[in-house]
């Protein structure tokens, strides 16, 4: 667990503080290192965000993904960590700040032998997913079925959820080989877009099959316990993974795949983003109109277990790809209508070149580091000011 303060430009923890000095001796182990690809948007210049060891713990067994959720009122509001661990279990923690250590909240455990069904976990189960509102999580666990955890925010709960339960995707929505899910905002329940391939397939069925994944938008209630499909999706890309949640004022979600970037949104598709010469070959007859040819010259091959996506605006989200670019696409249309996705390369050696020279763009407002970098370190310089070290 790490804490991020301010400190004074040029100085260290053992100088004298100032008024307006911020520096935590206290950091244990006195392991402390400072964050120069983070940009201070305040008018104080003469700070510099620096981040500190607060506690390192020991857990038992094998974490799958963490994410942060709302804790309860009497809590004071601070967030927890829901932890998945192998092979279907959760567990959620707090920080006690008495006691400066973490505080084990609750344990879920799924690993019953009527859930399994003579199918084991595979490398993406176990992911974990909150809705935006914090109303709830979800848990993806053997195949095709998703374990609930409603989580509680008023003044009266003792604890921060209710007891969870397991849906049964396949038999309650008819909802096959899920790949990804996420939660979508602007809905009175919570809603979950879930991709999946009804039908298995491999590259070698290409002839006959091309367009085999769906996108399926189902409703939880979390009172009665039970599934509603509101609206779906086919005959999306055979090579789409992943899933990310477009915020308002357009909506959907974005599938990423490996070798095209999809917008799909109230049942339909917009945009169909090709990144390379050979996309076309995973999308069917019937979505060549929303193909958008205008990224295919960067020649991009995604992995989507390698790579990450996240909305950094209303119309603009940061790709990292596995080879250490960083893309800006932008959500170009009419309102909710997404006609074409460019790409802006903004970090990383100019795929094409080949010198593999840095690019001349950059973008102010975040800071990208290679990620072969283990280590960062600003050194002072009276001649020629700050510098970077890796």
């Amino acid at each position: 667990l790490y804490k991020i303060d301010l400190v004074l430009k040029g100085t260290t923890g053992n100088e004298a503080a100032g008024d307006d000095y911020q520096y935590n001796q206290n950091s244990v182990g006195g392991e402390e290192f400072d964050l120069p690809m983070i940009q201070e948007r305040s008018a104080d210049t003469t700070k510099r965000p620096q981040m500190h060891l607060v506690g390192r713990w020991s857990l038992h067994g094998k974490i799958m993904d963490m994410i942060a959720v709302r804790g309860s009122k009497q809590q004071g509001g601070v967030e927890n960590l829901l932890l998945s661990f192998a092979e279907a279990k959760m567990a959620l923690v707090s920080f006690d700040q008495g006691t400066q250590s973490i505080v084990t909240e609750s344990i879920h455990y799924y690993e019953h032998e009527q859930l399994q069904h003579k199918i084991r976990n595979d490398e993406v189960s176990c992911a974990l997913r909150a809705d935006t509102e914090g109303r709830c999580v979800a848990m993806r666990i053997y195949d095709d079925k998703l374990a609930i955890l409603p989580l509680t925010t008023g003044n009266d709960e003792a604890k921060p959820y209710t007891d969870s339960y397991v849906v049964d995707m396949r038999g309650e929505a008819g909802v096959r080989g899920v790949r990804d899910c996420v939660f979508l905002a602007g809905y009175l329940e919570p809603t979950l877009a879930i991709l999946h391939e009804p039908v298995a397939m491999w590259p070698g069925m290409l002839d006959t099959t091309v367009d085999s994944l769906v996108v399926t938008v189902v409703s939880l209630d979390l009172v009665r316990r039970s599934v509603s499909t509101l609206n779906s999706v086919s005959r999306l890309p055979y090579d789409s993974r992943t899933l990310v949640a477009v915020p308002d004022p357009i909506g959907g979600v974005l599938v990423v795949g490996a070798s095209s970037i999809t917008h799909v949104a109230n049942g339909t598709v917009s945009c169909i983003s090709v990144l390379n010469k050979v996309a076309a070959r995973g999308i069917g007859v019937a979505m060549v109109d929303s193909i958008d040819d205008s990224n295919v010259s960067l020649g991009l091959v995604l992995d989507p277990h390698a790579c990450a996506c996240a909305f950094v605006g209303p119309r603009t989200a940061a790709l990292w790809t596995q080879q250490g670019y960083c893309f800006l696409l932008t959500m170009d249309g009419d309102g909710r209508l997404v006609r074409r996705i460019v790409a802006k390369q903004v970090a990383g050696s100019e795929p094409s070149a080949e010198t593999h020279a840095p690019v001349a763009d950059t973008w102010e407002d975040v800071g990208v580091a290679p990620s072969c970098v283990a280590e960062l370190r600003v050194s002072y310089d009276d001649d020629s000011g700050v510098s970077l070290d890796s």
